[in-house]
């Protein structure tokens, strides 16, 4: 009825935790799930924008080394319509990272666990949660949508704000990666950002007080959490 523009499913689409690296099984339940009566409808009938997270992956707390990776992003490939031909993310092997524009919103997805590294690891400047070239291509987003558009919605599937937390699965367990971001934004003027996440089942909205983590203490982003 409010004839929305646009459906964005920001991860856990479905919680089948699969385990094994079973084509059929990410079928079955994109089948069961694609299948109901009243999301089917919704499915049917507004543009989609999805990109997964941890328990449509693959097991909880998926990362790049897990088994199901490689049928994870093949069978994403095959079932679910995106931006991914159109833009960097076109071998196989690549993380599910896409963009594209809605007037003149710039919409930018992350794949948060593909490229992950092992949340146990030390959280240090190899630690990342992006990897290397989706960061590259994620700042190189956001300093071109600085100049072109009204507002960038950066669609980031785990929660932004939380205190650093050693082995965290959030940013909270990725704080240099997160500070190094939070300083490209801050030390290149991105004003006109909102970031929408999901995983924590929770609905909550911030105003940028608690989602600064720049170095020299600038002021964060809005911040939309998506999760119930």
């Amino acid at each position: 009825a409010l004839d929305p523009t646009l459906f964005v499913i920001d991860g856990d689409f479905h919680y089948a935790n699969i385990g094994d690296p079973d084509a059929d099984a990410f079928r079955d339940v994109l089948d069961l799930n694609l299948s109901q009566p009243g999301p089917s409808m919704l499915y049917r009938s507004i543009p989609i924008a999805y990109v997964w997270d941890d328990h449509d992956y693959g097991g909880n707390n998926g990362d790049s080394t897990s088994p199901t990776r490689a049928t994870a992003l093949s069978v994403y490939r095959q079932y679910v319509p995106s931006y991914l031909s159109a833009g960097p993310a076109t071998d196989a092997d690549d993380p599910i990272f896409q963009a594209f524009d809605i007037g003149d919103v710039r919409m930018v997805l992350t794949d948060v666990r593909s490229a992950r590294t092992p949340a146990d690891r030390p959280d240090d400047a190899d630690k990342t949660m992006l990897g290397v070239e989706q960061k590259a291509w994620l700042k190189a987003e956001l300093l071109a949508a600085r100049d072109t558009h009204a507002l960038t919605v950066w669609v980031n599937p785990v929660p932004w704000i939380g205190e650093a937390t050693p082995g965290g699965d959030g940013w909270n367990g990725y704080g240099t990666e997160r500070a190094e971001l939070a300083d490209f934004i801050a030390a290149n003027g991105i004003e006109r950002l909102l970031m929408l996440s999901g995983d924590a089942h929770m609905v909550a909205i911030d105003d940028g007080t608690n989602s600064g983590y720049a170095s020299e203490g600038s002021p964060g982003f809005p911040s939309l959490h998506a999760g119930a």
